[in-house]
């Protein structure tokens, strides 16, 4: 969402009527949700008419501030990114009283997605993100991502998230397989693999960024498809809620309906109420809220790290655009930088980007983690970084040009000595491609001939070296020989080791352009406050349990006034022009097509003009209409011969378009 799209506010009345009043109207009706014309045709009543809503509609579609997607078989649905919600709510919830008496605490918030997706990502770098024949993670792998985080199942049973293979993935490996591939960080192939374009922007990233965008995504899929829990969900990132401040969930309730967010009638139900709950539990355990209770026992919360928002902030008193939340192109802090000890320990300042810790992580061992974390160098994990591609006269250059006050002497003559040592000798790991006869065998040689260096050994069987594996795969579906599945690909024989990055140095200097290169089709399409990689349309999650609009084409164009209002070139222009006494059959004519467009008509009764919304006609003799006058909703009944004159109404902006 561009920030010009966002200098409008309701105080300030820069929208025509029209619009603000049906952008009132939807977001007290769908909140973020998609909805159709029919659907928005039904929010008319007295105070607005279906046909001011249409008008709207065109209003908001050209200010930018609603959005559109078409179906595949032209239907359109439209509706408010969640940035767009967040903004206004921020305009339209009142102050919320903050809780100042004693509270206890039952839940502190986690350690933080961001750092849990960190230790997952050089899990995987390290051992691979294999899957089974029934296309699942292994058990084994499953088991060690869910020791890599503090989400835990009693966390999400409350949200009813929707995702494939619930009887093979608890709820929250379905998240966390859900953020890393909405965040484009991993991507199905044969197995699950890393995207190392993402990962290095990613991990460029600051911490404040990485929880800003793991917040949208968790907004923009994992809220049911109801405008009361979205209407919930969203207002707990207002503007009006302080970090570090405890607040009542009944307070927001509360707040909502008071300020007609949430109608006064609606009866929160016992699935809403348990979402409610379910969603404080998920954002304690993503690292963003402690949760407590009252001396009352009424539950609380507050945000211990609340994260920011892209795109233009509001400034409660003029409603005026102030910079406020994380740039997403803004590096990761770089601090003075690590410190290599003569005992061969690094120490490393809590705010070192991700990017030198990625390469810490597999250069040398973890010891700690706190303020000021740990690790190791020894023999052992410079053979591992060995395996995968870092000799450790690369670790010392890495160590050099990041190491605060160089690298000891001792240190460097070590590394310099296992570089000396390693790399004489290898054991490459080969494939045995098995035929089951000499016609696949044929053709096989055949086909690769002179293209890779596959080797024949015997009649049936050829050596693939691995690194041609994957081509060697789409040859096979070329020749619609595609392989099985192999005993090696059953959980038992789960690869040992995967292929961990490297970053280049212009990417370990911690530079990002994560929302700098995301499409604006695409956040919309998200509705997410996060951005996402440019070079991906939409990132597709696990997850998804509101409207999926990003399935859809995005919509630029605007609808038409004769597309809202069908026949409108056939209507004489007298009908909207001038005030005139027609013949009782033209009079019903244009009643029945105020019906048809939902519009006013004017009438003249006894000298005075009034506004009336028609609601239908009784085939009586004469025949008469019900209508509503306006302003007040009063219902009569007139005969053509009550009336001096009539007109038929359309909303001003239709004619400016």
């Amino acid at each position: 969402m561009h920030s010009d799209v966002m200098k409008w506010n309701l105080a300030s009345g820069r929208l025509p009527e029209a619009g603000e009043q049906t952008l009132l109207a939807i977001v007290r009706s769908f909140a973020a949700l998609p909805f159709t014309l029919e659907q928005l045709d039904k929010l008319a009543g007295p105070e607005i008419s279906g046909a001011e809503l249409r008008a709207g509609l065109i209003t908001l579609r050209k200010a930018g501030v609603l959005s559109a997607v078409r179906k595949s078989w032209g239907e359109r649905l439209y509706y408010l990114t969640g940035e767009v919600l967040a903004g206004l709510q921020d305009q339209l919830l009142g102050s919320l009283q903050q809780e100042q008496g004693e509270m206890s605490i039952e839940r502190s918030a986690g350690d933080g997605m961001e750092n849990d997706l960190f230790r997952i990502l050089v899990w995987i770098g390290k051992h691979g993100l294999p899957v089974t024949a029934k296309g699942t993670i292994h058990q084994k792998a499953r088991g060690k991502l869910a020791g890599l985080t503090r989400l835990a199942s009693v966390d999400l049973d409350k949200l009813r998230l929707h995702y494939p293979h619930r009887d093979v993935y608890s709820a929250e490996i379905a998240v966390l397989l859900d953020l890393l591939l909405g965040l484009g960080l991993v991507t199905r192939r044969d197995n699950f693999v890393l995207e190392e374009d993402t990962l290095a922007e990613w991990l460029a990233l600051s911490p404040d960024a990485m929880r800003t965008v793991i917040y949208g995504q968790v907004l923009s899929r994992y809220i049911p498809s109801d405008p009361n829990l979205q209407q919930y969900a969203y207002s707990l990132g207002s503007a009006r809620l302080q970090e570090g401040s405890w607040y009542l969930l009944q307070n927001i309730l509360d707040w909502l309906h008071g300020n007609k967010l949430i109608a006064a009638k609606t009866k929160i139900t016992e699935e809403q109420e348990d979402f409610m709950t379910g969603w404080l539990n998920l954002l304690c355990g993503l690292g963003f809220m402690d949760l407590g209770a009252n001396t009352e026992g009424k539950r609380a919360f507050r945000w211990r790290v609340k994260p920011g928002r892209t795109g233009a902030e509001f400034d409660q008193a003029s409603g005026s655009e102030t910079a406020g939340g994380p740039n997403l192109n803004q590096p990761s802090a770089r601090m003075s930088g690590i410190y290599v000890q003569p005992d061969f320990e690094i120490l490393v300042p809590e705010h070192t980007p991700y990017t030198i810790r990625w390469e810490l992580e597999i250069c040398s061992e973890f010891v700690s983690y706190d303020v000021m974390s740990v690790y190791r160098l020894s023999r052992s994990s410079s053979t591992e970084a060995h395996n995968h591609g870092r000799t450790p006269e690369d670790t010392l250059a890495f160590l050099e040009q990041n190491a605060a006050a160089g690298v000891p002497e001792n240190v460097q003559a070590a590394l310099k000595m296992w570089d000396r040592e390693m790399g004489r000798t290898a054991i490459e790991e080969h494939v045995l491609l098995r035929c089951r006869d000499s016609e696949a065998a044929e053709a096989i040689a055949a086909h690769f001939a002179g293209k890779l260096k596959l080797e024949r050994i015997g009649p049936l069987n050829f050596i693939v070296p691995k690194e041609e594996l994957e081509r060697v795969r789409k040859g096979l579906m070329q020749l619609e020989m595609s392989p099985g599945m192999s005993a090696a690909d059953d959980e038992a024989g789960m690869p040992a080791r995967g292929i961990y990055p490297k970053l280049e140095q212009n990417q370990l200097a911690g530079s990002s352009t994560w929302s700098g290169r995301r499409r604006r089709d695409t956040a919309e399409a998200t509705g997410s406050p996060g951005g996402l990689p440019a070079k991906r349309e939409v990132c597709q999650g696990l997850i998804v349990s509101g409207a999926p609009v990003h399935i859809y084409e995005q919509d630029g164009a605007f609808p038409s006034p004769e597309e809202l209002f069908p026949g409108m070139e056939e209507v004489p222009a007298g009908w909207l022009k001038e005030m005139r006494n027609y013949h009782p059959s033209t009079s019903k004519s244009l009643i029945r097509q105020a019906l048809a467009w939902k519009t006013k008509i004017l009438l003249r009764l006894n000298g005075e003009t009034a506004e009336f919304l028609p609601q239908r006609i009784f085939e009586r003799d004469p025949w008469t209409a019900e209508l509503q006058k306006l302003p007040g909703g009063e219902v009569v009944e007139l005969t053509p011969a009550a009336w001096e004159a009539i007109r038929l109404e359309l909303p001003s902006i239709i004619f400016k378009t």
